[in-house]
């Protein structure tokens, strides 16, 4: 009897006796993957492909429309299918090396800054709709601070890197990753009436901006290659001064990357471009200085970083290291004073060597 049963069903079926039934709606409205797994990529054969692929060298902005829809109502799920059709794009894009990729379910598309280069090869997709490249208004340094805030952010500029006319000065309310010039008189209101932060940013109070940021997100520093990674949002990357990637490999690391066979989930990372207070005090000089002279002293000045040793009554040294707005090292200064006297004058490219093989003290220049 069972085995008539089960002869039968596949004919029932078949004649459409009995309708076959969806498991649930959610299930009904699953988009299909059989658009995008035409043109899923490993890592090795992206690598492959791709391993004579000429780069413009020229970013640009784009909005690539992606292919399919959801109609579930249920926005949670509606969110959870629309970024299932965009996998293999956010795929493509992280073997790419694009950077500010950020996923918007709502409308189903992708931005993303690429190497123009790309543009044509995503147009041939077939999970891709269309691509299209945003015409961002470029503004010089010279004239950021004759933009409102919300227009430099507009254009590209890091919530850090926002400038104000002279008279004022940036202030952010972190919560809200927003921010304003103000005069002095509105600065101390927003501060302890409104809950706002001000960073000044010629006046370092840390060593590495970024890096404390991230820890006051909840975020996690990776020291070792300038990156925060565990941020709730893109806006938050802005506020670190870095280039936010929603998709990148939890194996871009590895020294065979991308010839490497990755099985961990993608992640979401803000990398650190820029260079930092700490930067400065890493170089190689420093070292050295300490390991001269260790009984030694720092203080930091809106322009430079001195060290020092010694006093004045006996032999004095001090080394100066000069930064620009963007903490980019850009010139050095060694001074060494004996009996209050200024004995010699080191020059730049030859500090380095003064300090692994001579003292202030001991060394004569006749």
């Amino acid at each position: 009897m069972k085995l008539i049963i089960f002869v039968l069903i596949p004919l029932i079926l078949s004649l459409g006796i009995i309708p076959v039934i969806p498991f649930s709606n959610a299930d009904s409205t699953t988009p299909s993957s059989k658009l995008n797994s035409d043109t899923a990529f490993t890592a090795a054969t992206f690598a492959d492909k791709y391993k004579d692929f000429l780069f413009t060298g020229k970013r640009v902005t784009v909005i690539i429309k992606v292919t399919g829809e959801s109609e579930n109502p249920d926005p949670v799920k509606r969110a959870k299918e629309i970024r299932y059709l965009q996998s293999y794009i956010l795929k493509f894009l992280s073997f790419s090396n694009a950077v500010n990729v950020v996923s918007n379910p709502q409308e189903n598309e992708i931005t993303a800054q690429i190497d123009s280069a790309w543009i044509p090869i995503l147009e041939q997709r077939s999970d891709v709709i269309s691509v299209t490249v945003l015409d961002v208004q470029k503004t010089s340094k010279e004239n950021l601070h004759k933009l409102s805030p919300l227009k430099q952010i507009k254009s590209g500029v890091a919530l850090i890197d926002v400038k104000c006319n002279e008279g004022k000065h940036v202030v952010y309310k972190r919560d809200r990753m927003s921010a304003a010039c103000v005069t002095q008189e509105t600065e101390n209101k927003l501060i302890f009436e409104r809950g706002w932060a001000a960073l000044r940013l010629g006046l370092p109070a840390t060593d590495n901006l970024p890096r404390d940021l991230c820890y006051s997100y909840q975020g996690k520093w990776i020291a070792e290659y300038k990156e925060c990674t565990l941020l709730e949002t893109p806006l938050q990357c802005s506020l670190l001064g870095g280039v936010y990637n929603e998709c990148a490999s939890a194996c871009r690391h590895d020294p065979d990357f991308p010839n490497v066979a990755c099985t961990d989930n993608r992640v979401e990372v803000c990398s650190i471009e820029s260079s930092t207070l700490e930067d400065i005090k890493n170089n190689p000089v420093v070292e050295a200085f300490y390991a001269r002279y260790e009984q030694s002293g720092e203080s930091v000045r809106s322009d430079h970083v001195s060290y020092s040793a010694g006093n004045k009554d006996n032999f004095l040294v001090r080394m100066n290291l000069y930064f620009d707005d963007s903490y980019d090292l850009t010139h050095m200064q060694f001074y060494c004073y004996v009996g209050g006297k200024l004995q010699h004058e080191v020059a730049q490219e030859d500090i380095l060597n003064y300090l692994q093989n001579y003292h202030c003290q001991t060394y004569r220049t006749d």
